[in-house]
């Protein structure tokens, strides 16, 4: 979590430095910094495979899995790359002869 600083208005994250602002050296409230603290480990708690059972907690893990594969974009499978690839190449190509020609023709 960034903060802002209450002196410069940069932006931060409170953890890597101690709770110091990069840019001018101001040191942030214990209150600012524990709560991005809390925060941290309560987005890290969220991210952990839940259950006792080997079949809950195999759910979880596929559940998880499920929301980061519905995160990605479409244009990140093969099916699509592989013909807007070709289509760009061919693109290039045309622009390429066209240049070429016109400057042949001067």
């Amino acid at each position: 979590m960034k903060i802002t600083c209450q002196v410069c208005g940069h932006k931060y994250d409170p953890l890597k430095n101690g709770g110091i602002c990069v840019k001018c050296g101001m040191h942030a409230d214990r209150n600012i910094v524990e709560a991005a603290k809390n925060e941290k480990l309560e987005k890290e708690n969220d991210k952990k495979v839940n259950g006792n059972k080997v079949t809950q907690v195999l759910k979880s893990y596929l559940n998880e899995r499920l929301k980061q594969k519905s995160k990605k974009s479409p244009l990140r499978s093969k099916k699509i790359q592989i013909p807007l690839c070709c289509i760009l190449t061919v693109a290039i190509g045309c622009v390429f002869i066209t240049v070429l020609a016109y400057t042949k023709n001067r």
